[in-house]
């Protein structure tokens, strides 16, 4: 672990410790892909603001135990080579588990960082973690999108690019300081006089220790046919119970399967409402491979 001082402005440590008094940690993870079920975690980054003002740091690359995909070595630029030598996850599990303890987290699109921390901690067999999750990317959302003045978008790099914080993206532990810097700098711009209710019904997404272990692994076998797409995104259908379109086919692009405390889902792109979705797997009727006819 590395300690160090210059990672934050003194007001965006001034900032943060107004709303998470107890201290904060901000997560970010690099994958062999997008699926928590299929794929594995290439490096871990954790950035601990303490109660003290102190920043605290864990650091590592992971040995996934599987190749790296040739598609996801051009988005961050880690190879089968760079990881041969390290841990593979179990090995960094439990130190991992606590330096993050019971303290708040935070991610950039979280449901894909916890999805995977948890389906590791759960192959680790170690017991559940009990963090509150919270969001940077709802909180830029819920504050930014009725300003005049706005980014581009609320991916992590647009948010960095909109705050002018320095990032040399798609590594965990520039990620994980930006995702904890653009967390800070929201919290001036809530115009809301309760700051503090405000931020937590727009950023708290759930507490760890509501997931359930038997969530976490087995994909029932009508749903391995998502596996094999989910690489190349390409377009399926699915009959969706509850949803609008009753049982007619719904054509989407899957990108993963993530274990969510509420179950298994599948986040994809929906091709009829031209946005990203997340779809309960025990909802999913059914998967085709062919539009019908």
């Amino acid at each position: 672990m590395l300690v160090t001082k210059d990672m934050l402005t003194a007001q965006e440590t001034k900032d943060l410790l107004s709303f998470f008094p107890n201290g904060i940690i901000a997560l970010d993870l690099e994958t062999t892909g997008l699926s928590p079920i299929s794929d594995r975690i290439i490096e871990v980054a954790a950035v601990s603001l303490n109660k003290d003002g102190e920043i605290t740091v864990f650091h590592h690359y992971i040995n996934p135990e599987i190749p790296i995909p040739e598609r996801t070595i051009a988005i961050h630029q880690i190879t089968d080579e760079m990881v041969a030598d390290k841990p593979k996850f179990p090995e960094i599990a439990q130190e991992l588990k606590d330096f993050l303890g019971e303290i708040p987290v935070i991610a950039h699109n979280a449901q894909f960082d916890v999805g995977f921390l948890m389906k590791e901690i759960t192959r680790a067999q170690l017991h559940s973690l009990e963090s509150n999750i919270f969001d940077s990317c709802l909180l830029a959302r819920s504050v930014l999108k009725t300003k005049e003045k706005k980014p581009a978008s609320f991916k992590l790099s647009s948010l960095a690019e909109f705050f002018s914080i320095p990032l040399n993206h798609h590594r965990a532990l520039e990620d994980a300081t930006a995702c904890l810097r653009i967390f800070a700098q929201c919290i001036p711009l809530v115009e809301n006089e309760d700051k503090h209710s405000f931020i937590k019904s727009r950023a708290f997404l759930f507490n760890l220790k509501s997931y359930k272990k038997q969530q976490m692994m087995k994909l029932d076998e009508k749903f391995q046919l998502l596996k094999e797409y989910i690489p190349t995104q390409k377009t399926i259908y699915i009959v969706y119970q509850g949803g609008t379109s009753g049982d007619k086919p719904r054509p989407v692009r899957p990108i993963g399967i993530i274990p969510l405390p509420k179950g298994l889902v599948l986040y994809a792109e929906c091709l009829l409402s031209k946005t990203q979705k997340s779809f309960l797997l025990k909802k999913i009727k059914s998967v085709q491979e062919q539009a019908p006819t």
